[in-house]
């Protein structure tokens, strides 16, 4: 599926941006909830990337550590 792929870098000066919409769309895309144990409630969240995309999880991070709610 992936032979053809060629390897990809962004511009040193491409910014990523993040919007709140953005970030929910690429949690219903990419991500998933699950309940651990239903006595305690536990739960999990899991957002799966490759390693390419390392940049993108800091800045997710970034803009969740620094999100005004």
């Amino acid at each position: 599926m992936y032979t053809k792929r060629e390897s990809f870098e962004m511009p040193a000066p491409h910014a990523i941006r993040i919007t709140p919409y953005w970030l929910l769309g690429l949690i219903e895309g990419e991500s998933s909830f699950s309940l651990n144990d239903p006595k305690t409630m536990g739960i999990s969240f899991s957002l799966a990337l490759i390693h390419a995309q390392y940049p993108l999880i800091n800045a997710i991070k970034h803009f969740i550590d620094n999100y005004k709610i």
